[in-house]
């Protein structure tokens, strides 16, 4: 695992570093944010689950429901923009705690022990027992994503080329 966002921002904002690819939603205050790339949330659950048969869901299906959710003190910017959404709504996550491993929560899910809440590129892992659906429209502000942050006062000469080449291969239109 590489270094997380926050002490990434606190490096940039040192003039350690010129730039960073960190997670959406971390605390950038004074730094300039781009985003590279953003993708909904979907709905990972066992695939004998009554919620299966739907096509889309929405947070009243989930409520109740065991869900895997990750410590705030690993992703605290996206941890509270998903409690402020889920305050909005009055959902309270029936929350079993998370596992580090990707793989290991997949095979959980598949065992019936609970649901998650995952990015949607993470759904091309696949994994026999797991199913994943797409989440309704209400739920389009809950996504995950990427950005490059920077700040406007560093003058290094190899941070606008950097920045120039990030925009132009940037998967999402600007």
């Amino acid at each position: 695992r590489g270094k997380h966002s926050i002490s990434l921002v606190r490096e940039v904002k040192n003039g350690i570093m010129d730039a960073a690819f960190i997670g959406m939603y971390t605390d950038t205050l004074g730094l300039t944010v781009e985003t590279i790339l953003e993708e909904p949330l979907v709905v990972a659950l066992p695939a004998k689950h009554r919620l299966a048969q739907k096509r889309r869901l929405g947070f009243d299906d989930l409520r109740g429901e065991p869900m895997f959710w990750f410590e705030r003190r690993l992703n605290p910017g996206f941890y509270d923009h998903c409690q402020a959404f889920f305050d909005q709504i009055d959902f309270k996550p029936n929350v079993i705690p998370e596992p580090l491993e990707h793989h290991i929560m997949l095979g959980l899910i598949a065992e019936g022990q609970g649901i998650a809440l995952i990015s949607s590129s993470l759904q091309n892992v696949k994994r026999q027992g797991v199913v994943f659906r797409a989440l309704k429209e209400e739920a389009r502000t809950l996504s995950m994503g990427i950005v490059v942050v920077y700040s406007k006062n560093n003058h290094s000469p190899v941070l606008h080329p950097f920045l120039d080449l990030v925009r132009a291969s940037t998967l999402t239109p600007s």
